[in-house]
């Protein structure tokens, strides 16, 4: 009976000790001279926003950005002015704003230019770059709703450009824009320069009636994505060694893709396009030679292909055609292409052909 009461009375000991030397092991409880102000104030150790990312507000307009910086918006700003300046202009380089879902709005009877505008630096030999402007509203510009033409490797994402006289978005080489809506612009909707990517953009409604007049216009060396191009006076314009993949393009006045030369057309859908007063206009329209057309869908046009120029040497591969009023295809001489499997080569039951053939039904 004793040696049962010893044995945890023992443990209870153990226990007791070494709780008591964790205990007086956690050293002076005074907080270190350090974490209080002069007075006997706490310190705060955190950082703070600004000094994590040191932000300047943006709160009137018209603003100038003269330093290389991040800017954000915390409401809608309105522009009213009767002398015709822009609502942001960017003279830096390395900025970056943030709208923050809020929207620059030139309002009516304003005499305005463009809403964000990066500044001119002396020319191509020198420009500007690395401007980042994402997540807001441009809107009712006289200008274009974000003209950044004159900066190299910039990025515009999570924009809205609607009602602006001139471009919903014209950005410079080697820039990308990504998850945009740019609807019922002046001019091009969207202009990119050289080297530029377009991924996830909706450019609708934009260049009717004027000498600018694409949903999106893409310089040499793009690649566009994702995007769909609806009644526009003209879907897409890319010039040589650009590629169009997986876009949507329909109801445009004119054509749904246009392509100079050595471009990559492929997996697209294009449907009734040739929807005003250029009846002729095609689903795909090429100028240029050297292009690779290859599986798209093409419905409902004027004409589906349609290769205008001398320039030859076109492989047109694995497309299909059907409901085009005119051609389904009509190519060059010089142009390479499977052939064309129509409704009675098909017929019913499958049908044995060329794997590289295009088909029209």
């Amino acid at each position: 009976m004793i040696r049962r009461l010893i044995i945890p009375l023992i443990i209870n000991l153990i226990l007791i000790t070494a709780y008591q030397q964790c205990a007086f092991a956690q050293g002076t409880l005074n907080p270190p001279t350090n974490a209080v102000d002069v007075s006997g104030n706490p310190q705060a150790f955190m950082k703070t926003l600004d000094q994590i990312e040191p932000r300047t507000l943006i709160s009137h307009t018209p603003y100038l950005i003269t330093e290389a910086g991040s800017y954000y918006l915390i409401g809608n700003l309105l522009y009213t002015n009767t002398i015709p300046t822009n609502g942001i202009t960017i003279a830096a380089n390395a900025v970056r704003l943030d709208m923050r879902g809020f929207s620059l709005i030139a309002a009516t009877g304003s005499e305005s230019g463009h809403g964000i505008h990066v500044a001119f630096n002396g020319g191509t030999a020198n420009p500007r770059f690395n401007i980042s402007i994402r997540s807001g509203v441009v809107r009712g510009w006289g200008g274009s709703g974000i003209d950044t033409s004159w900066a190299n490797d910039s990025q515009i994402k999570d924009i809205k450009s609607m009602n602006n006289a001139e471009h919903g978005i014209h950005i410079g080489e080697d820039s990308s824009v990504e998850s945009c809506l740019i609807r019922n612009n002046g001019s091009s909707g969207l202009e990119v320069g050289g080297g530029g990517t377009i991924r996830d953009c909706k450019v609708h409604e934009n260049g009717k009636g004027e000498s600018l007049p694409e949903g999106i216009y893409a310089n040499s060396g793009s690649k566009i994505t994702g995007c769909t191009a609806n009644n526009n006076r003209i879907g897409i314009w890319v010039n040589e060694y650009s590629t169009v993949r997986d876009c949507t393009v329909l109801w445009n006045d004119d054509h749904g893709i246009h392509a100079g030369s050595a471009c990559r057309i492929e997996d697209n859908n294009c449907g009734g396009n040739a929807n005003g007063t250029n009846n002729s206009g095609a689903g795909i329209y090429v100028t240029g030679s050297g292009n690779r057309i290859e599986g798209n869908n093409l419905t409902d046009n004027n004409r589906g292909i349609f290769v205008d120029g001398s320039g030859g040497a076109n492989l047109i591969v694995r497309n299909s055609a059907s409901g085009n009023t005119a051609d389904s295809y009509l190519t060059g001489t010089d142009d390479y292409f499977g052939s064309v499997e129509d409704s009675a080569s098909m017929g019913t039951n499958g049908f044995v052909a060329d794997p590289w053939a295009n088909f029209e039904f």
